[in-house]
């Protein structure tokens, strides 16, 4: 019995992630330095590098709102089918996320295309 998936090994898909993504702004305490100069040494700006491992001395970092984004292109490395009571489900592994033991990654919220990724997001964003 031969079942058709909508991707196929190898084949390059567009995945879509409901998450929010991050921004960095410059900081105005220190001019983005990290650090503000005194007479002596120069002292930690507390507001953008105040704690210990600051990953972005100088910048101050915000989320947007929670939103669908076209996340990343992957490629098709396992298609696993599933019947369930609406009928077959299609589940893919992808190469970069690991096949086998890595993620398993819904028919829903993969593409064929970038551009078929954004306007879903679009739909899925407006609320339609």
């Amino acid at each position: 019995m031969k079942v058709e998936t909508k991707y196929d090994l190898g084949q390059t898909v567009h995945k879509i992630w409901f998450t929010q993504k991050e921004y960095f702004n410059k900081c105005v305490t220190c001019d983005g330095e990290g650090w503000i100069p005194t007479h002596s040494e120069p002292v930690k700006c507390e507001k953008c590098n105040s704690f210990y491992g600051a990953p972005y001395p100088g910048r101050i970092r915000g989320l947007y709102p929670k939103a669908w984004h076209v996340d990343c292109a992957l490629t098709v490395g396992q298609v696993k089918t599933e019947s369930d009571a609406d009928g077959m489900v299609a589940k893919y592994m992808c190469s970069e996320t690991g096949i086998g033991s890595g993620t398993v990654h819904s028919e829903n919220t993969l593409f064929a295309t970038k551009d078929e990724a954004n306007t879903e997001c679009d739909k899925r964003n407006s609320g339609v």
